[in-house]
């Protein structure tokens, strides 16, 4: 059925409009959780990186520590303090990249877990139809 331009279109019945209200808050909740989830993403990631630079801390910190072992057995007596405070300072910029990776990852695990216990939550259920009173899923009609 075709009305005039500019008419407005006439209102929806009830089921067509819960049926319409559904949809759209369904929709929403899929699109914040597909926003959480590229922000957990995000996190990964940036956990990963900090995951990398402790890596690279600690690979200067034992290469810094093994040179000051060798330089102090070639004198015996008197260790290169430099080399040492070095290794020391690579190994705790390994800990706070180490640490700062495990909160960044900790947070991407508890938004997707979140997420998924939300989407969960959202599992639809058969409507009773208020044309044929049924189930919802058809059986009754025909």
């Amino acid at each position: 059925m075709s009305y005039p331009r500019g008419a407005p279109e006439p209102p929806m019945d009830p089921s067509s409009r819960l049926s319409q209200d559904i949809n759209d808050v369904l929709r929403e909740q899929v699109d914040q959780a597909r926003r959480e989830l590229r922000a957990a993403a995000g996190r990964s990631g940036r956990g990963l990186a900090c995951a990398a630079a402790a890596g690279l801390c600690g690979v200067l910190a034992l290469a810094s520590a093994h040179k000051a072992l060798v330089a102090t057995a070639d004198r015996l007596l008197r260790p290169p303090k430099g080399e040492f405070l070095l290794a020391a300072a690579y190994a705790a910029g390994a800990g706070a990249c180490l640490w700062a990776s495990w909160t960044q990852m900790s947070a991407a695990a508890d938004t997707t877990e979140q997420v998924g216990t939300r989407l969960r939550g959202l599992r639809a259920e058969p409507v009773p139809s208020p044309r044929f009173g049924g189930d919802g899923d058809g059986s009754d009609v025909g």
